[in-house]
């Protein structure tokens, strides 16, 4: 096989990748919504900055069915202040305000989870002190926040916080910049865990996909191998796949459905794209089943392994990949549509 048919190969098997990556994106989603993946994540993102102590259990509490994050008041309870924190901070206005009634947010800007920590610090310190009669100013508001910070039970976090504002004090004196660099030391450590987390969450997220797209390349017989196979040895297929991916390519570039962050239209698009793969003749699908026993099997059962994890790397990664590859048949033209897993 020529370089040319090599190359060929590699686009018409990284647009299958593509389509196929589309399918398990759109499945993902359905049961991250399904089951709240996200906010779960988010959860304990939160827990970990404000009670890691309890961190196997905190979650679970929040999540409890006889317990409302969200309500909007806080039930009275016999819990020393501060053990309740997480709890306390999603039914917080600031952060109740990020999500339907009822349901917990799925994202937390820095600067809101920095606004909603200094306030219940401040309230925290406010609290029993029969001094403080005025509200809190830029001159009694670090004070304040240090008093509160002292009630929270998990000692890692109490420690952390109260470093984060001796840090401004440190940084600041007197001035009057000390509050706004509490915001931003906050701000920050809230923004180096949630990278974090992010990181944990796509690797799950990559597990799941692994899954999800051996049973979706077992559903349209997605095997590597065997359509390698088929590839190689009908020329005119392979380079009728390779046009159709320029041409998809070309298309997915001014298709407008594409452009933001939702793939509200993602079920049509899939369609277009698999019945244009099946005009190059039967690239997916099953022409036998089952399959026969025997080495073939364990062939085919090789095949879909590899096209999971090819799946599991996520469409923007294929999509790079045709990119890349087809940009120089396309006349160099860039992308200009958002491509997430």
């Amino acid at each position: 096989m020529s370089g040319s048919g090599i190359l060929d190969l590699f686009i018409g098997l990284s647009f299958i990748y593509f389509f196929l990556s589309l399918v398990c994106m759109w499945i993902n989603e359905i049961l991250a919504a399904l089951f709240g993946m996200r906010q779960k994540n988010l959860v304990m993102l939160v827990v970990n900055l404000l009670d890691p102590g309890n961190a196997h259990t905190a979650g679970k509490k929040l999540f409890h069915p006889t317990v409302s994050p969200v309500s909007g008041s806080r039930p009275e309870t016999d819990e020393k202040p501060g053990s309740n924190i997480v709890r306390a901070f999603f039914e917080h206005p600031l952060i109740n305000s990020l999500s339907k009634k009822g349901k917990l947010p799925s994202y937390i800007p820095g600067r809101e989870f920095a606004l909603t920590l200094q306030d219940m610090l401040v309230e925290a310190g406010i609290h029993g002190e029969e001094s403080v009669t005025e509200p809190p100013t830029p001159d009694n508001i670090l004070t304040l926040m240090e008093k509160g910070a002292l009630k929270i039970s998990d000692e890692s976090a109490r420690h952390a916080i109260l470093a984060l504002i001796g840090d401004a004090r440190i940084q600041h004196g007197d001035t009057g910049g000390r509050s706004a660099a509490v915001l931003e030391n906050f701000d920050k450590w809230f923004q180096s865990v949630a990278e974090r987390a992010s990181g944990w969450y796509k690797r799950t997220t990559q597990i799941i996909l692994f899954a999800i797209g051996f049973f979706v390349a077992a559903f349209f017989n997605a095997d590597t191998i065997g359509m390698a196979q088929k590839l190689m040895a009908q020329p005119e297929t392979r380079t009728r796949l390779s046009e159709l991916a320029v041409a998809e390519t070309q298309a997915i570039i001014e298709d407008t459905r594409l452009e933001g962050a939702e793939y509200s239209n993602t079920i049509q698009i899939i369609a277009e794209k698999r019945s244009a793969i099946e005009k190059t003749q039967m690239i997916l699908g099953w022409t036998e089943f089952p399959p026969p026993d025997g080495p073939a099997l364990l062939w085919k059962i090789i095949g879909v392994l590899i096209t999971a994890f090819g799946v599991s790397m996520g469409s923007p990664f294929w999509w790079d990949i045709l990119n890349r590859f087809t940009n120089p048949r396309l006349g160099g033209k860039k992308p200009g549509v958002n491509t997430r897993t």
